[in-house]
């Protein structure tokens, strides 16, 4: 049963490895990336900012209708762009504290039909209130926070700026993954060191069981062995049954046993007739074990005594030693 319950916690170990290797190696890995590279980009002036979000933009169709960017108050910038003919205002606040609400959007779809520009992206390295995106505007209005931002200009971020990103993200994953690996092996060993006594509990039960089993008659009268081999024979189970049962039958015939019959192939139940259980079992076991060792293939046999009912002298075991 221990075999059980040792791969019932490899099991439960390894389920927990793989959930902690989707969890911190791809979605953590993901978000810390994002992460690292929001607060990157609030470190950058707002030109070099500005720069990375034309890139980006270009690469969607959007070119400048003016060369020049128009900071904000708010320490942000402003660009016109224009798509197959189409005006195209873009805003980006500039702050990782921004808080973008329908205020905001609002004021920023006023804008959009002040200039004549069918649509507009309202970008903030902060974040975006729910009802800033509930809301419902004019124009086609498209809002970006820190981490979308970051997914649309990652490709253009300096790449001296771009490796000290992953590099960070490659050590915090590595240092995580070892603690999460550690923590599914300690829960697969949890989970033997519960089931393994569980389980030994289960299998004394259906010991116990076949002990109390009823067990045949003793028969008068030994019967005459029958002729062992010289050479070791190859038998098939029909033939180990015939001298498992002819055995029996002079086991049953002894001073001394009340009754004897076998519980599995390798273990013989004897019920001594000594009614308190306590007599000397050695000379009994010494005549059981000369006579089973008539046979080479059952002088290994274990013996289980069985104690009177209601004795309270627990099962005894004993084997013999082989020839």
């Amino acid at each position: 049963m221990s075999g059980i319950a040792l791969l019932a916690g490899l099991g439960i170990a390894l389920v927990a490895a793989a959930g902690v290797a989707w969890q911190i190696g791809i979605v953590g890995r993901r978000r810390a990336d994002a992460r690292l590279g929001v607060a990157a980009m609030a470190a950058m002036k707002w030109r070099e900012l500005a720069v990375a979000l034309r890139a980006a933009m270009r690469r969607e169709g959007y070119f400048e209708s003016r060369r020049a960017e128009a900071p904000r108050p708010e320490d942000g910038f402003d660009f016109a762009l224009v798509r197959d003919g189409v005006p195209h205002l873009l805003a980006c606040k500039h702050g990782t504290a921004y808080r973008l609400r329908a205020a905001a959007v609002a004021e920023f779809d006023r804008t959009l039909g002040m200039h004549g520009a069918g649509s507009g992206t309202l970008a903030t390295l902060g974040r975006i209130e729910d009802d800033a995106r509930r809301r419902r505007n004019v124009h086609d209005v498209t809002l970006l926070d820190g981490e979308a931002l970051w997914w649309r200009l990652r490709a253009d971020i300096p790449t001296e700026t771009l490796a000290a990103i992953e590099a960070q993200v490659a050590r915090d994953t590595r240092r995580q993954l070892a603690i999460g690996v550690g923590a599914s092996a300690t829960l697969g060993l949890l989970a033997f060191l519960a089931l393994n006594p569980l389980l030994r509990d289960l299998d004394g039960r259906r010991d116990q069981a076949v002990v109390s089993a009823p067990v045949a008659a003793p028969r008068t009268g030994p019967a005459a062995p029958p002729p062992v081999a010289d050479a070791p024979q190859v038998l098939d189970e029909a033939e180990l049954q015939r001298r498992r049962t002819a055995v029996t039958v002079d086991i049953r015939a002894l001073p001394g046993v009340a009754s004897a019959s076998w519980a599995t192939a390798s273990t013989l139940v004897l019920d001594p007739q000594d009614a308190g259980g306590q007599a000397d079992d050695a000379p009994l076991i010494a005549e059981v074990c000369r006579l089973l060792g008539r046979y080479r293939e059952l002088d290994m046999t274990r013996i289980q005594l069985v104690p009177p009912q209601g004795s309270g002298v627990p099962v005894r075991w004993r084997r013999c030693q082989g020839s």
